[in-house]
């Protein structure tokens, strides 16, 4: 019996994202803070990387950071013919979903994507960039602390390495609102 979409369980699926305070993940088709973050990018690296990882992203996302080495990358996308060099790429959650079963997958964008995927996944990484961004153009939802558990599990300051200060939260659903 499948499920509709829309009861499907939770899967092990985690959102891998970096805000600005006020929720901005984008803009002009990049990340506001760029490649400016070294310690979150090298995070990220170590989070997403290895045997039984895959990085699952839009067209976009993969248009800006392209295929990300050392994981399996899937490229979600409405766009039917769409290749991408040493990628699969995919046209349904679905797809993504049934993979989730056997793998660590992680949603790495962009906006649209993390939407898709929300109510499948019980785990959020976030990089709270300390900035405010007044002209983005792509965001992530706040999220809601009556609905998830938040731990801290890095901090870094403002340094030749960060243009700006952040903090790595994880978030992981609490129980009762599990599906």
């Amino acid at each position: 019996m499948t499920l509709p979409n829309e009861i499907l369980p939770l899967q092990n699926i985690s959102i891998v994202v970096a805000v600005s305070d006020n929720w901005v993940i984008g803009k002009n088709g990049d990340m506001p803070w760029g490649r400016g973050l070294k310690d979150d990018l090298k995070n990220f690296r170590i989070t997403t990387s290895g045997a039984g990882k895959i990085v699952v992203m839009g067209r976009k996302t993969y248009d800006v950071v392209g295929r990300l080495k050392d994981r399996e990358n899937i490229i979600l996308t409405n766009q039917k013919g769409f290749k991408a060099p040493q990628c699969r790429v995919a046209h349904h959650k679905n797809y993504v979903l049934a993979l989730s079963e056997a793998y660590d997958v992680y949603i790495i964008g962009g906006s649209e994507i993390y939407n898709l995927f929300l109510p499948h996944t019980d785990r959020i990484i976030v990089t709270h960039v300390h900035t405010e961004v007044t002209d983005g153009d792509a965001f992530f939802p706040e999220i809601p602390p009556e609905e998830w558990h938040a731990t801290p599990l890095f901090s870094f300051e403002q340094s030749e390495r960060n243009i700006f200060s952040f903090d790595i939260i994880q978030y992981r659903r609490k129980p009762e609102l599990r599906t």
